[in-house]
């Protein structure tokens, strides 16, 4: 026999069997996946040690014998030869002898008693002093439980004998290990033969010695591709009927003259690898199986999810199926093994492991089709399936596959209220092209509108144009439209009252100051909170006011355990097109208030790459500008500006609406937080945000230009933001710190003025309102108590603000935290501790981009809060500013450096630093971080009588 790709392993057996004809017994262990030529190996080495003058006890082990004890030894001892019959004598001879003494039996059950086995090892141990014993087992995980402890138990006694044993076992998983505590491996004198697959040139040798050489250099690269290496598939890949011509195909088939031979040859592989994955065991068929299922989305974790295996057996059945060559990243090698699969007989379950896979891919976020497709290729659904299911249907109808979409229905139907769900489907259906388009709607709406005046359009459908108008800015349209609707409403159209209240949660949240004409007075304020958790419970899919639902949750009652469960199965729902773009911002942006960062970011990458694939450049940048907003709250500044750059630069004004606010916040604030005070400063004076100030965008705008002054020294300005954000949330009941923690940072700018009291009124009573304690509101407003505090409590309060920013808060308010503790143990004079955490702060504050703190680190001590800040009016009489002084000072409050003063003033360096060397002695001040904004303020007054919006 030609073994290719053998001949190290051949030698290695060779050496073996010399050494036990030399008195030194050894275990040999063929170990190698299903296919790769164990059973050739070992037939063709029995026949050599044959010649050689050993005596062969064969035996098989098999599935049908795996529980049949002794089995194995009774095969070995079948044999011919007069060796195998005194073996099989003196073997029924001991068993004959009586009952096992107590404790003598095996483990499990296995009757082979203890000194049964003592005196049959040392049988065959005398047999091989008369001939040389090879004993060859093959497919030794199917050997039943007594012949194995029997084999392992004689290889501590063959050392100074003549036998060989030989055994050849496949690559198992782990769910097939049935003896894990006994591995032949590591008896002493073991050795592993492991048989890889073929390389490619073994592949083209097998071709050239098959007698089609030719063949062996035009296809042998593309069968090793398809087999994998595995020699059994290449050779029923090299299989040819008499009526065979052409040789291989490029897909590694071979044709037939005269026939439709391809499919021919393809079909034998197919059937091949199927009997081989039948004798593979139930783990490797069962992932074959799922891996045909679930097709292109037949990735590992995937079929691990499928079979409802932890993550090692599932890695560990994948892993063969590609060692095999059966997959190949998770692909069959040919398309015909996957249909073979599929078509199997014997694949009952097929409907259970498709509904399985539904699920698996549903909770990937996999598309709505996928899930579907898999859902009817089960033949039945279950509730979590529904809304997947009519999505479905209604793309399968806009591309005119009506009888497939009927299908989707039907199963959806089954598990819903069959009125209400499939009035809600077909108002999809009516309105898809629009919401598909949105730059072809605005040619609709006034046909639309028309049919609303006339009272044909009413309902969900007719609210659904609310939002088209009011891209086009008709906002007296759009308030007509639900006037309309709501005066039409009657009780027995429960739909359209749901519909009315769903479309008030979304302008709700985000046109929050204008009187919207809806019914709300209909429903007690006291059942205003029941009714939001009652519309959350009762979701039914990716529809916009859902995602609204849950973000005026969080944004009226704080962080909720229900947004990430909630959240989760909104956007697995969600599909590239304009009205699932709405609930999707507004559940990423109820997660990221409610400080599930990692999870907002997850998501909103997944849904950007989404919007990119399906050509939405819109959803593309306002998903954009979401994600920056969570890089800004997680404490990324770096990253939320230029997220927030792409989205301003990926949308005209015109398409991004009042919704401009979002990206223009966001990076008003990063230029802050990373220093870059110029830049912000040309924002807040050059971007005018026209309409935006009475929407949610609006107030988030106010509260990034009160940072952007508090980040400058303007203090009082800050305040003034940070006060008037506060009144306007508080109007709006959405006064919860974790959308806009207003109370903190109006504590930081009351501190700088002297204001300690109120400002530890308002930490105080921001830890009353809903989410004031989690992580990054928390921790930021411990370091502002601390700013107040002194010594001990200092301390204290500013451990326990890092241990809080440390569990999942924002890492640049951490950051702070940790320079002003390095401060803080410094004073004190644990200099070791404070040098320790200065380390851990710059080096967090490098990662966030924090220049600022960069800047106070360098310096060595943190501002201190003064009982009062400065003002012009408290400079002692007899020290006034001189112009020259109080120019370089007004110059310096705005963020300007030395030496970019010195060139505004047309001056030298050494005298601006003079000058402000003057100025902080007579305002009795340190740094210029404590400049007084109030000299900005008097100069804008002196020159125009009012004040700038950028320093007001």
């Amino acid at each position: 026999m030609n073994l290719v790709e053998r001949d190290s392993q051949w030698e290695t057996l060779g050496e073996l069997l010399s050494a036990a004809l030399r008195h030194e017994g050894n275990l040999a262990v063929l170990h190698g996946p299903p296919g790769c030529g164990r059973s050739e190996l070992l037939a063709a080495f029995s026949e050599h040690a044959a010649e050689r003058g050993a005596v062969v006890l064969r035996a098989i082990g098999t599935p049908a014998e795996r529980d049949v004890p002794g089995a194995t030894l009774r095969q070995l001892f079948a044999g011919p030869h007069r060796l195998a019959t005194g073996l099989r004598v003196g073997f029924g001879t001991l068993l004959a002898a009586g009952p096992a003494a107590p404790g003598d039996a095996a483990p499990d059950g296995a009757p082979l008693p203890t000194w049964v086995t003592a005196e049959l090892c040392s049988l065959i141990g005398d047999a091989s002093a008369h001939r040389p014993l090879l004993i060859a087992i093959d497919d030794m995980q199917y050997a039943d439980e007594t012949s194995y402890r029997f084999l392992h138990r004689l290889m501590h006694t063959v050392r100074n004998t003549r036998v060989l044993v030989v055994v050849a076992e496949r690559t198992s998983v782990p769910a097939e290990q049935r003896l894990p505590e006994i591995d032949l491996l590591a008896t002493q004198h073991a050795h592993l033969v492991p048989l890889p697959m073929l390389s490619l040139a073994g592949v083209r040798r097998m071709l050239a010695e098959g007698g089609a050489p030719g063949d062996a250099e035009r296809h042998a690269e593309r069968i090793h591709r398809v087999s994998g290496g595995n020699p059994l598939f290449v050779r029923a890949l090299m299989a040819r009927s008499p009526d065979t011509a052409g040789g291989p195909h490029p897909d590694g088939t071979t044709a037939v003259r005269g026939a439709p031979g391809r499919s021919t040859t393809a079909d034998s592989y197919a059937r091949t690898v199927l009997s081989l994955l039948h004798r593979s065991g139930p783990a490797i068929l069962d992932a074959a199986r799922a891996t045909a299922v679930l097709g292109r989305a037949s990735h590992g974790l995937n079929i691990t999810r499928v079979l409802g295996l932890d993550r090692g057996e599932g890695a560990a059945v994948v892993e063969a199926l590609e060692t095999m060559g059966v997959v190949r990243e998770g692909r069959f090698t040919h398309p015909a093994v996957r249909t073979a699969v599929l078509q199997d007989p014997s694949f009952t379950e097929r409907g259970a492991v498709s509904l399985a896979a539904a699920r698996v891919l549903y909770e990937c976020g996999a598309s709505d089709m996928t899930v579907a497709q898999h859902v009817v290729s089960a033949g039945r659904a279950e509730p979590w399936a529904r809304l997947p299911l009519i999505h479905a249907a209604e793309e399968m109808l806009r591309t005119g596959r009506a009888g497939s979409a009927v299908r989707c229905l039907e199963l959806a139907h089954g598990v819903s209220p069959t009125d209400r769900d499939r009035a809600r489907t077909m108002a999809y259906l009516a309105h898809a092209s629009g919401r598909d388009n949105p730059s072809e709607q605005a040619g609709y709406n006034d046909t639309l509108l028309g049919y609303v005046r006339d009272g044909s359009l009413t309902g969900r459908c007719a609210l659904t144009l609310v939002r088209h108008l009011l891209r086009d800015g008709r906002e007296q349209d759009a308030v007509e439209v639900i006037r309309r609707v709501g005066d039409t409403r009657s009780g027995t159209a429960p739909e359209t009252t749901t519909a009315l209240e769903q479309t008030r949660q979304f302008l709700r949240v985000y046109y929050p100051s204008t009187p919207w004409p809806l019914p709300v007075g209909r429903t007690p304020s006291h059942g205003r909170r029941a009714q939001r958790h009652g519309a959350v419970r009762s979701f039914t899919g990716s529809r916009p006011q859902h995602g609204a639902v849950l973000l005026e949750l969080v944004l009226a009652e704080g962080p909720q355990e229900i947004v990430v469960q909630w959240g989760r199965q909104i956007l697995e729902a969600v599909r590239p097109d304009e009205r699932s773009l709405e609930t999707a911002v507004a559940v990423l942006q109820a997660l990221t208030y409610s400080e599930h960062y990692d999870l907002a970011e997850q998501w909103g990458a997944r849904l950007q790459a989404v919007a990119a694939d399906n050509g939405i450049p819109r959803w593309r940048s306002i998903l954009t500008a979401i994600r920056s907003e969570t890089a800004m709250r997680r404490g990324d500044p770096p990253a939320a500006l230029a997220m927030a750059e792409s989205a301003l630069e990926g949308l005209s004004p015109e398409l991004w609406g009042v919704g401009v606010g979002l990206p223009v916040a966001v990076l008003l604030q990063a230029y802050t937080d990373t220093g870059r005070h110029d830049e912000a400063q040309t924002l807040l004076l050059r971007q005018r945000l026209s309409g935006v100030a009475r929407t949610r965008f609006g107030v988030m705008h106010q509260y990034a230009r009160g940072r952007h002054y508090l980040g400058t020294g303007r203090h009082h300005a800050a305040l003034d933001a940070f006060l008037a954000c506060g009144e306007t949330i508080t109007a709006w009941g959405f006064d919860v710190p974790a959308f806009l923690p207003w109370r903190s940072d109006a504590a930081f700018a009351l501190l700088e003025v002297g204001e300690t009291d109120e400002a530890c009124r308002l930490i105080h009573e921001q830890d009353q309102r809903p989410g004031g304690t989690s992580p990054t509101v928390r921790g930021t407003a411990l370091r502002a108590l601390a700013r107040a505090a002194r010594g001990a409590e200092r301390l204290a309060l500013l451990r326990e603000s890092a241990t809080r920013l440390g569990a999942g808060g924002n890492q640049l308010e951490l950051a702070r935290t940790l320079v002003a503790l390095a401060h803080s143990y410094r004073l004190s004079g644990d200099h070791s501790k404070a040098d320790m955490v200065a380390h851990q702060a710059r080096f967090r504050a490098s990662e966030c981009g924090a220049v600022p703190l960069l800047g106070e680190l360098e310096a060595g001590a943190e501002p201190e809060p003064t009982p009062r800040a400065p003002l012009i009016r408290d400079m002692p009489s007899g020290e006034p500013l001189t112009d020259a002084e109080r120019r370089v000072a007004e110059l310096a409050a705005l963020g300007s450096s030395n030496r970019e003063i010195a060139r505004k003033l047309h001056v030298t360096v050494s005298t601006v630093e003079q000058h402000l060397t003057r100025v902080y002695r007579k305002l009795h001040i340190k740094r210029r971080s404590e400049l007084p904004s109030r000299l900005i303020r008097d100069r804008f007054a002196e020159a125009r009588g009012t004040y700038p919006e950028a320093v007001s």
